[in-house]
């Protein structure tokens, strides 16, 4: 039975966009190669290009750093079966807009805010629009009823890397998206002292859009929180 939300949840959509300089739905509907690259033009504006290095192991991501110039982001896919078929995780590092502005020039990126969970609302509305109708008389869950929790926020690279859910259902069965940021500007003189190459950088862990999908047909279920 299709739930009556979609029709409010393609809506909103729609004001998603219009309030938003960030990429087209179809960027964010599914995990790509260049998914981190499509990410950092959307966080950032920029119109510099990003090239996207995919990592086969995670222990390679961790110890990897974006770099400026050129452009280039670095990516992480966590799948959930053995055929690598199924993305359940996807992780980014990005790089900040004002140092892309101080590389590039005052008109290439638009410095501001920017958050994990604004990227998962965004990811929703392109999974939710990407739909067809076999998929919406499938949903289990309104994605006007999901909730964006706010980023968990890292401080060091150390605590970032360790092992995170970025779903999860509540006690009342409510879905949670939740990202977890570590954001490291290269204008904010709390950081001045760092290496070059650790300031001017964003870090998201995100959940995949392919496990958003499976999470709101029901194909799968979100873990309860994990305990602090």
């Amino acid at each position: 039975m299709r739930i009556a939300g979609v029709a409010t949840a393609l809506s909103a959509i729609a004001g998603w966009l219009a309030a938003s300089a960030g990429p087209a739905l179809a960027d964010l509907a599914k995990t790509t190669d260049t998914f981190c690259g499509e990410l950092q033009r959307s966080v950032t504006g920029t119109t510099v290009p990003a090239a996207t290095f995919v990592h086969p192991d995670y222990e390679s991501f961790k110890s990897s750093k974006p770099e400026v110039k050129p452009l280039r982001t670095e990516q992480f896919v966590v799948y959930e079966d053995a055929a690598k078929q199924q993305p359940k995780l996807v992780s980014c590092k990005l790089k900040t807009a004002d140092i892309i502005i101080k590389e590039y020039g005052a008109t290439a990126a638009k410095d501001g805010p920017a958050a994990c969970s604004d990227i998962h609302r965004q990811m929703l509305g392109a999974v939710t629009a990407g739909m067809s109708a076999t998929d919406k008389d499938a949903l289990k869950i309104d994605p006007t009823k999901v909730v964006f929790d706010e980023d968990e926020q890292s401080r060091t690279g150390d605590s970032w890397i360790k092992p995170f859910d970025a779903a999860y259902t509540d006690a009342k069965g409510t879905m949670h998206l939740k990202g977890k940021l570590l954001r490291v500007d290269w204008n904010n003189k709390l950081y001045a002292l760092l290496p070059d190459r650790i300031r001017g950088t964003l870090y998201c862990h995100l959940v995949a859009p392919e496990y958003a999908k499976r999470l709101m047909t029901g194909a799968v279920t979100a873990p309860p929180p994990t305990a602090d």
